[in-house]
């Protein structure tokens, strides 16, 4: 009997496999349907995934993630990642979020520049290494995750909107808000 990763990286290589590999991700309201069903929500071992993903470690560099928002009134159930992106449920909705852009709107240049991005944790790299050995461990795959790097976080922040004028018409807010989000997504790399 192979373990899920060797099965994984068997299927990969297209060398047979024993069981199908699968993986699959719940909305919130998906797990908590499956949590009352089976008394937990480790729905991932459950369908027996293969592989957990691993992330590069940040720590958000912002004391209060509202006060990102100057030109926003935010619902109280708004949650915030480290990059200070909010998201708000609507009712009925499930999976899906309102996002709220931090520097939607007339930010300035000087806003953009100063606008408090994440740091890469100290450990990161030490963690990062725990992670994958701890899964190998468990007969089990790690998979990197960089979506969402420069593009999505870029919009995230600004909106899609702001982005898409701001880089039609030249505006320089675009060119240092991608710039630099890229310095840092390399640096994750």
């Amino acid at each position: 009997m192979t373990t899920p990763r060797e099965n994984l990286l068997r299927t990969m290589r297209r060398q047979g496999f024993e069981t199908v590999p699968v993986s699959l991700g719940l909305c919130p309201a998906q797990v908590a349907a499956f949590q009352k069903r089976f008394g937990h929500d480790d729905y991932v071992s459950y369908f027996k995934v293969p592989l957990r993903y691993c992330h590069v470690g940040l720590r958000p560099t912002f004391a209060s993630p509202a006060r990102l928002y100057p030109r926003e009134r935010l619902p109280e159930d708004t949650t915030f990642n480290d990059w200070g992106i909010g998201s708000s449920h609507q009712a009925g909705c499930y999976h899906m979020t309102h996002m709220h852009h931090p520097l939607a709107g007339d930010a300035t240049l000087d806003e953009i520049r100063r606008y408090p991005f994440p740091e890469i944790r100290g450990d990161a790299q030490e963690l990062l290494q725990k992670t994958v050995n701890d899964l190998h461990r468990l007969g089990l795959a790690a998979m990197g995750g960089m979506a969402c790097t420069v593009w999505e976080t870029a919009w995230y922040l600004r909106s899609m909107e702001d982005l898409m004028a701001d880089m039609m018409v030249g505006d320089e807010r675009a060119v240092v808000h991608l710039d630099r989000i890229t310095e840092l997504a390399c640096q994750r790399i």
